[in-house]
């Protein structure tokens, strides 16, 4: 009797990558070393619309993209609030938060400082392990609500969401799955927080051809290889591409 009613009353959604749904907007974290191309590569994708905590790798761009400089948190609040209004539609498919680490600097300056002048802590960065760790929480709830613009209804309103960041080089270990991984902020946000996003691409330069040359190009892996973190959840991209990708050629 109870699983008659649960399933009379349970509105049911259409999951997988078989459903159309889950097909309208892709969530993406490109990652790599200082230089790589990241933000170029992201701004690649349909109508983008860039909100920069990066002070200078929309430079990077030699286009223009509508977007935001962001310098304060709320400026980064404001974007999303925006998105979740439907005030972008027709005018932008893809929302780019690019250099992740920058905002949780943001973060942690903004709500130290408030410690400092409210609360008697002598410095911004001796806060205690209480205050920290509520930083981290809403820091992770705004990256939570922005991949979630992937998902918000209505239908018209979602867009594809990619977020750039550094890479992280872990220390040659045995036990560790990764060497090579996004850095978000913390140890233990750079471990947890990759399980947020549906593709990881890694990015790097190939560095010399085959006859040792200097080579400005650059190559972009979807899948796990030789301690580098990288996945494609919904088989959008190749496993590796000898070239990174112009994203509008994947994504609508």
């Amino acid at each position: 009797m109870v699983e008659t009613e649960l399933s009379n009353s349970l509105e049911i959604q259409t999951l997988g990558r078989g459903s159309d749904d889950e097909r309208m907007g892709l969530d993406m974290l490109i990652y790599g070393r200082s230089g790589a191309g990241k933000t170029y590569r992201a701004g690649t994708a349909p109508k983008p619309f860039i909100v920069s905590p990066d002070p200078t790798g929309h430079k990077a761009i030699p286009y223009e993209v509508p977007g935001k400089l962001v310098r304060c948190v709320q400026d980064a609040v404001d974007v999303l609030e925006f998105f979740q209004s439907g005030g972008h539609v027709g005018k932008a498919d893809t929302l780019i938060v690019d250099g992740i680490s920058f905002l949780y600097d943001l973060y942690v300056k903004e709500v130290g400082q408030y410690m400092v002048d409210y609360h008697g802590a002598k410095d911004p960065d001796l806060m205690p392990i209480s205050g920290r760790l509520k930083i981290n929480n809403k820091f992770k709830q705004l990256l939570r609500d922005m991949i979630d613009l992937t998902q918000i209804n209505p239908p018209e309103r979602r867009v594809h969401v990619i977020m750039t960041t550094l890479e992280e080089r872990v220390k040659e270990d045995e036990e560790a799955p990764f060497n090579i991984r996004p850095h978000f902020g913390t140890q233990t946000m750079n471990q947890n927080l990759p399980a947020l996003f549906t593709v990881i691409g890694y990015i790097a330069p190939y560095g010399e051809d085959s006859e040792g040359n200097l080579t400005d190009l650059r190559k972009m892996l979807f899948t796990e290889y030789k301690g580098i973190l990288a996945r494609d959840r919904t088989g959008t991209f190749p496993a590796m591409c000898a070239e990174a990708p112009n994203l509008s050629e994947y994504l609508q």
